[in-house]
């Protein structure tokens, strides 16, 4: 028995070395594999806590409604200013006459 053993022990270290090849060599795309998807995941992670920043900075935003009451806002003011600006035109026109016709009479 030993003596067959001394017969196939090459053969049977050859075969185990080679099984251990094959298995580091299949084994080693897994590993990268896993580190790859490990890198891929953090940065999914870091792009959800950066679009998490950005929704929530959007949250406080107007949205379009608000701009367009913003305009409808600023729209009167226009007008009422433009209605101020034509009564003081009115109103000084008014003083110069009266300023005119004070000065006229003090001649």
């Amino acid at each position: 028995m030993m003596e067959e053993l001394r017969q196939w022990a090459p053969a049977i270290g050859a075969l185990i070395s080679t099984a251990a090849a094959v298995w580091v060599w299949l084994t080693s795309p897994a590993k990268a594999a896993s580190a790859a998807a490990a890198a891929v995941g953090d940065r999914v992670n870091a792009v959800e806590r950066r679009l998490d920043k950005v929704e929530i900075e959007l949250k406080h935003l107007p949205d379009a409604d608000d701009i367009a009451d913003v305009n409808q806002q600023l729209a009167r003011t226009v007008a009422r200013m433009e209605s101020l600006e034509r009564e003081m035109q009115s109103i000084n026109r008014a003083l110069t006459r009266v300023e005119n016709h004070l000065l006229g009479a003090a001649q």
